[in-house]
Parts: structure tokens; C-alpha cells; sequence
């Protein structure tokens, strides 16, 4: 029977014992290791997001990405904290999503608010504290197994905004730590200066801040941003961008090139269709020939699988993930 590279590289994982492999205190180098660089355009996934229903360590993470021969990410911010022994978040309001009004999260208890403010401040004096030891052996823990971290994003809900400067220098101290070639962050619009303190500290540090919209995107929404620092770019997820019914989404890219942090990669169904997320091939957003054109012109930003659209029965997410990237390098 002929095995794939794939085949190999998983039955190499199973081999090994995993504790062993991903411990803190050994770093691991990958029987085969992931390669998922097609005609030089880099694919990743952003994690632990992609990876639904899966555990969201530092470690668990690795393995997802290394049995998808997965050779990049852009990792939420949480997961790295995570593993540099942050202290617990605050609790989240009672009842869970849907119990409040208009399907949001029920009201906080003052008992909650309390434990909440509690929570924040512990976290924060660890921010401004922390060494940045454990992010640097994170950094070298997936690259040793062949996973490159080439964007940080600070997860919505999870990092204030605004922030403090101390904050902020601390986040891009964490993406510096990590590798990351770039920082990302929800567009807090209408909030321009949140865009003014991370450009000026991007320009400081020489790294890019992505901003990643949802369905606000539009051609004219990065502008304002772009135009307070050079290091103010554009995180642009190419589905959100369909599915808000924007036209023109390749010529947005050829004219905006130099300022794209990342593209998100996902196929969702134009706004008139309802916008809907699909498995990849059956919506309105060309990702082939946007994959094609990073190729083309040798544009150097990632393509970055941004997983959601509901899990097929029998299947989950690690599997699905690994479609996107057999799609990708079938695109290219």
C-alpha cells in the first residue's frame, strides 16, 4: 500500500507518546515536518479558533496544526497567555449567550461585576509584569516542530479596548516575544483613537497592525486608519467581504497589496443569497482566484483558514480544517 506524506507524518505523531513530545520543558522536533507553503504563498489557520470543540492549550493546538501539515498560524493572544501561566479571565455573565435581551448574554450580578473587575485587574498586573521568557519558548516550541506564528490577534472580548499604553506596548512586546510578523485586532470603529495609539506603536516597533472587519467591511473603511500610520493595515477577511455585498474584492486587494496584514479565507455566500458560510466551493467568494493572485504577483501575506462553517455530520473540525488546506493546494 503507497503512503502520502500526510499519511506518514500522523502515523508519526500516533507513535510518539504526546506528553512527551509537547512538554514545556522539551522542545519538540516533528517526525516529518508540516509544510503548507504552495508556489510561495504561506496557509495557515487562525487558532485555536479553526479548531472548534477541540481543547485550546498551547500544546493540543500544536498538535492540530502539525496532523493538518499546517506550517503557520495566527494565534489568539489567550492561548499564548495561556501557556505563560496567565491567571484565570473573568467569569462570564449567568446563563450564557441568549439569556439577555435581544439574544446577548444575561445582565451581570454585582456579585459578578465584582469578580470581574477582580479578574481584570489581576490579569492586567500580570501583563505589565510578566517576563516574556515563556512567549519566546512558546515561539521556539512551535517552531521546532515547523510551525511558524506569523500573526498575533488580540481575541475580541478577551484583550480591553481601549487600552493603556503600558497595555499596548505589552501586546506588541508578546507579538515581538512570539515571532509574529504582525499584530491583529477586531476595527474598533468609531474609535479612531485605538487606531492612533496601536499606528504609533506599530511604527515604533516597524510591525503592522491588521484590522479585521466583519460585515462593516466596505472599500472606504480602513481609510481613516491607513491615513494615521503606515503601520495601520488591513486584516482583510475575504468571506465578510462577499457576504456584506462589496464588489470588485480582487482589485481591492491589487490596489491595497502593500497594506494587508493577512487574508482570512472563508467562503460565504454573497449578501443577496444571505451571506450564508459554506463549505469552501460552494459560495460566492472566489477564494481560488484570490489564492492565484497572491501567487501571481508573489504578494508575501499569509492566507490564513478562518474555519466556520458548520461541521458536516461525521466529520469535525481538525478534518475540515485539513479540506481548506487540500483546497488551497489544489488552488495553487
Amino acid at each position: 500500500m503507497a503512503y502520502t506524506r500526510r499519511d506518514v507524518f500522523r502515523m508519526g505523531l500516533a507513535a510518539l507518546p504526546l506528553a512527551g513530545l509537547l512538554s514545556e520543558d522539551r522542545l519538540w522536533a516533528a517526525p516529518v515536518r508540516p509544510d503548507s507553503v504552495f508556489g510561495g504563498v504561506q496557509i495557515g489557520t487562525i487558532a485555536p479558533y479553526s479548531f472548534h470543540g477541540m481543547p485550546d492549550d498551547a500544546h493540543s493546538v500544536l498538535q492540530d496544526l502539525v496532523t493538518d501539515d499546517l506550517s503557520g498560524c495566527e494565534l489568539q493572544h489567550y492561548c499564548a497567555e495561556q501557556f505563560a501561566g496567565a491567571p484565570a479571565a473573568a467569569p462570564m455573565a449567568r446563563g450564557g449567550r441568549g439569556a439577555g435581551r435581544r439574544g446577548g448574554r444575561a445582565p451581570l450580578t454585582p456579585a459578578q461585576r465584582a469578580a470581574r473587575a477582580e479578574a481584570a485587574a489581576k490579569l492586567k498586573a500580570w501583563r505589565l509584569s510578566v517576563s516574556m521568557d515563556k512567549f519566546k519558548q512558546l515561539r521556539q516550541l512551535y517552531n521546532n516542530a515547523g510551525v511558524k506564528i506569523y500573526a498575533l490577534k488580540l481575541a475580541s472580548g478577551r484583550f480591553p479596548a481601549p487600552m493603556s499604553q503600558p497595555e499596548c506596548e505589552y501586546a506588541f512586546n508578546m507579538a515581538e516575544a512570539l515571532g509574529a510578523q504582525c499584530l491583529q485586532i477586531e476595527f474598533p470603529e468609531g474609535k479612531p483613537e485605538i487606531t492612533a495609539q496601536l499606528g504609533a506603536e506599530g511604527a515604533k516597533r516597524k510591525m503592522m497592525v491588521g484590522y479585521h472587519a466583519h460585515l462593516d467591511a466596505s472599500p472606504s473603511l480602513w481609510d481613516a486608519a491607513m491615513a494615521q500610520s503606515p503601520y495601520n493595515g488591513i486584516n482583510l477577511d475575504i468571506g465578510h467581504w462577499i457576504a456584506a455585498g462589496n464588489p470588485g474584492l480582487l482589485d481591492f486587494i491589487r490596489a491595497h497589496h502593500a497594506r494587508i496584514t493577512t487574508l482570512h479565507l472563508k467562503d460565504r455566500k454573497n449578501k443577496a443569497d444571505g451571506g450564508k458560510n459554506v463549505p469552501w466551493g460552494e459560495g460566492d467568494t472566489p477564494v481560488a482566484q484570490v489564492l492565484q493572485l497572491m501567487q501571481a504577483n508573489r504578494y508575501p501575506f499569509p492566507g490564513t483558514i478562518e474555519f466556520e462553517y458548520p461541521v458536516p455530520a461525521g466529520s469535525t473540525s481538525l478534518k475540515e480544517v485539513a479540506r481548506c488546506r487540500q483546497f488551497c493546494q489544489k488552488a495553487l
